[in-house]
């Protein structure tokens, strides 16, 4: 039996107990895919029991628990094949399913290909009801067409397609496929459907059930409505909408359902548990406006005109991009790039050196570090002309082939164990956005007595002990030693409104992105075998720049308001914190002056920024406050 050049992907969890059923159904397939799959998570490794029976199977076994984009990420790293596709764990292929597939696939190049989800075991009526409901737009009754989504419970696409597409986004436990979907019709392929296709779901029985998945499934609706124009954002927008939701689903469904035969009758015995079942998922669309993604205005951005958000996946493609954003700094980045050669069981990785417009010798530099690094990993050089640390990053971003991001300053340098360490954490919590590590000071000259611990932020310098954890409460990582998760980051940029340029001391880029990535449900981790180096120099050791630090701290701050009210709210914070501040000054509690006078020249700068409503211009060194 010949084999077709398609690999599939099935993402499982915990005991899956159909999963035998659906290998058995791939294996009997004509043609048979070259290679099957299973990206796995929970505390048993089935690895050696499915290899056992199905040597052809390749298991990738995680602990910690994957969502279903996760895990077929993580399957699509290992894809060799021109095709791939991905069923559930739960969802056996009917006989033709793969030759269905092909065929609507090859008939025109252009094309993605969903095909039809009917039902394996029934699960009696509340599982009817939940199917009817959920896959109401690929059941095998509908006539093959263009269709706006469909489940990669059941999907076929070209591989190179979906890794130009990044993959699925993994910050979303649910609507991923929705939002893949978008990104392959943007990218200009067509959505197919193919009712010949067809898979049949095993339907889980029980009321509660189908109520809790259905809530589950509004919850995720509303955050993918507002990150992608999908039928129905408006109401996603604007919550009154969102009432009467479910009544048009209603219809919706029973417009779908009326053109099988029979399937009137079906309607009508299912009608009352999918109305209920329509309500619950209204209930969780309606939650969704309480935790969805709430960005930062500004920080969401487009990757730079003419860049691609994700790059094409190679067959060697690294795990991790390193990038390194410098400007006029040759020596010291030179320094950070030869550290290196000296990474303990370095993972696969490469480096992306962005030239921020240099007028020194920078490129030479890297062009000779390059060469010496071969053998350890590749370097690659990106010229940005326009100014602006957050512009590199950008452009850093839209060069990287890696699923994980890290960022290091160009005066900063890594511990021995810094690449193996940021592999390990995403490894170990696939559930984290991003991931933060130590950073110690290396002073070009003495360390100044007044720099005591409550300014040391403003140089960087960060310890939160030995123990990896979530960053508690304010806590962020520095943009000197930072690590980012591709698939959460999504379209999510650094806002190049804010953020160095030049001499400018504006800041707090770094800040806005990660505070939208925990609006979107992200962890971020601090890891502390994530260690680096960072270099302080002896023009940085003054009190005037560490009083314009502030400053420029304050006006990225008031240039982060939105809106009118939102300059309204900050106003008020900083008013109140103000009075705090004078207040504990005047009952001489406080504990470090120098720091009251930070605060100050930021919330002067705040002030003015916010009362001029604009800011103030670029920050310099040279700038101080009245002591």
């Amino acid at each position: 039996m010949s084999n077709a050049d398609v690999t599939v992907v099935i993402p499982a969890y915990g005991p899956s107990p159909h999963l035998p059923q659906v290998i058995d159904a791939l294996q009997s397939q004509a043609p048979q895919p070259m290679a099957i799959v299973v990206a796995h998570s929970g505390s048993s490794d089935p690895t050696e029991l499915l290899s056992r029976a199905h040597p052809n199977v390749q298991v990738l076994h995680r602990s910690q628990r994957m969502f279903a984009g996760t895990a077929r990420n993580l399957g699509l790293r290992e894809v060799r094949t021109e095709w791939v596709a991905f069923l559930d764990s739960d969802v056996v292929p009917k006989p033709g399913w793969l030759a269905a597939l092909l065929e609507a696939a090859h008939a025109a190049p252009d094309r993605f290909v969903v095909g039809a989800i009917d039902y394996e075991v029934s699960g009696g009526y509340w599982g009817l009801c939940l199917w009817a409901t959920e896959f109401s737009s690929v059941h095998s009754y509908l006539p093959d067409g263009e269709a706006q989504g469909g489940a990669s419970a059941n999907m076929f696409v070209r591989t190179t397609d979906v890794r130009r597409a990044g993959g699925f986004d993994e910050n979303f436990e649910a609507g991923e496929d929705s939002l893949l979907a978008a990104k392959l019709r943007d990218a200009g392929l067509r959505n197919w459907f193919c009712a010949a296709a067809r898979g049949g779901h095993v339907n889980i029985p029980g009321m509660r059930h189908c109520l809790s998945h259905l809530f589950w499934l509004g919850l995720w609706s509303v955050r993918c409505r507002r990150r992608v124009p999908l039928r129905g954002s408006a109401a996603a927008r604007f919550w009154p909408l969102a009432l009467g939701l479910w009544a048009a689903k209603l219809v919706l469904i029973y417009a779908r359902l009326r053109r099988g035969k029979g399937q009137r009758l079906l309607f009508l015995a299912l009608a009352p548990g999918v109305c209920l079942g329509l309500l619950a998922w209204n209930c969780g669309f309606l939650r969704g406006f309480m935790v969805a993604d709430d960005e930062t205005s500004g920080t969401a951005q487009q990757s730079p005109a003419g860049a691609t958000p994700y790059p094409a996946l190679t067959v060697d493609t690294p795990q991790i991009t390193v990038i390194i954003c410098t400007y006029n700094r040759a020596t010291l980045l030179a320094r950070a790039l030869m550290a290196f050669r000296d990474q303990e069981h370095p993972p696969r990785a490469e480096i992306v050196v962005v030239d921020n417009n240099s007028g020194d010798d920078t490129a030479d530099v890297v062009r000779r570090c390059a060469e010496d690094l071969r053998s350890v990993l590749p370097v690659a050089y990106v010229h940005e002309p326009e100014q602006g640390l957050s512009r590199a990053r950008n452009a850093g971003i839209a060069a990287a082939r890696g699923d994980i991001l890290a960022f290091l300053d160009d005066d900063a340098v890594p511990s021995p164990g810094w690449l193996a360490a940021i592999a390990d954490a995403f490894d170990i919590h696939p559930e984290a956005a991003a991931a933060g590590g130590p950073i110690e000071p290396e002073f070009e000259t003495q360390r100044p007595d007044w720099l005591g611990p409550g300014v040391e932020g403003y140089y960087s310098i960060l310890d939160l002990g030995a123990n990896r954890q979530v960053f508690p409460g304010n806590r962020l990582p520095f943009g000197a030693n930072m690590a980012l998760r591709r698939g959460a980051l999504g379209d999510l940029r650094f806002s190049e409104n804010l953020g160095r340029k030049g001499a400018s001391l504006l800041s707090d880029e770094e800040s806005a992105l990660f505070r939208s990535l925990r609006a979107r449900g992200g962890r971020i981790i601090y890891v502390p075998p994530m260690r680096v180096r960072h270099f302080v120099p002896r023009d940085r050791l003054t009190v005037d720049w560490l009083l314009a630090r502030s400053a420029g701290g304050g006006v990225s701050r008031a240039r982060m308001a939105k809106g009118p009210l939102g300059r309204l709210a900050l106003l008020n914070r900083v008013v109140l914190a103000h009075a705090v501040t004078e207040g504990a000054h005047l009952l001489g509690t406080e504990r470090d002056p120098l720091l009251r006078l930070c605060r100050k020249a930021q919330y002067s700068s705040i002030y003015r920024t916010l009362l001029a409503r604009k800011a103030s211009g670029p920050i310099t060194p040279t700038t101080t406050v009245r002591r």
